[in-house]
């Protein structure tokens, strides 16, 4: 059982990593200040950054039940299936977004109308796209007074952290906590002009295996083909 959900999981981890990076974005990356400000005690860092016409948009995958970041070489991240330990109303996992527009010297507003978040489970062909600075009502914000909460149309920046668990997960119809899954993350900043000023995607594999198993996984997106199949054939052995 636990050899067919490894070879499930590392199939769906060869498609994805076989798209390729994206030029212009880093990886396993800081936001830059004010960092990462939404809720508490959550740290900054592990995030897929993408800086384009003076602003900034960063996503990952962090787990709820530890307080390091996911230092993913790519913009693939590996998570556990099943609900965060002591918890089983929350997923192990939250996808967290930011952006930032202090370097275009834009506000919230100028990209109030055609700003999307596009969800899609690549496992199961389902779709959906939100509107993230009005979908979920508790996002945070900062300006020129600092952090405000929930965010303003004054604001340059807007964060959150949700959990696929949540009735509000745009795909919590198909959502299956112990399912080997594939999420992708794309989040568009378009002006109210209908200009896109960047972008940004993330993957996120959900895999329900072994810890020692997961741990394995989430280093193949800096790997080629041929080092990826020794090791899975060494682990195959164990």
């Amino acid at each position: 059982m636990k050899r067919g959900f490894w070879a499930l999981a590392v199939g769906t981890a060869m498609s994805v990593f076989g798209s390729g990076a994206m030029a212009g974005v880093s990886y396993d990356a800081s936001l830059a200040s004010p960092g990462w400000y939404n809720g508490t005690g959550n740290p900054n860092g592990g995030f897929t950054v993408d800086n384009e016409n003076g602003v900034e948009v960063g996503l990952r995958a962090k787990l709820r039940q530890s307080n390091s970041v996911i230092d993913s070489p790519s913009n693939v991240y590996v998570v556990p299936g099943g609900p965060q330990t002591g918890s089983p109303t929350h997923a192990a996992w939250n996808y967290e977004f930011s952006i930032n527009l202090s370097g275009a010297g834009l506000t919230l507003n100028d990209i109030a109308s055609h700003t999307t978040l596009t969800i899609t489970d690549l496992t199961n062909s389902a779709s959906a796209t939100v509107n993230p600075l009005t979908y979920w009502g508790d996002n945070s914000g900062y300006g020129t007074g600092g952090k405000d909460q929930p965010a303003v149309p004054s604001d340059f920046g807007v964060q959150n952290s949700e959990n696929p668990a949540f009735g509000d997960f745009p795909l919590h119809g198909t959502y299956n906590d112990f399912a080997p899954d594939t999420y992708r993350f794309t989040l568009n900043v378009v002006d109210n002009a209908g200009v896109q000023l960047a972008s940004d995607s993330i993957d996120v594999i959900v895999a329900p295996l072994p810890s020692s198993l997961v741990a394995g996984l989430a280093l193949l997106g800096g790997l080629g083909i041929v080092v990826t199949a020794k090791r899975l054939r060494r682990t195959a052995a164990i």
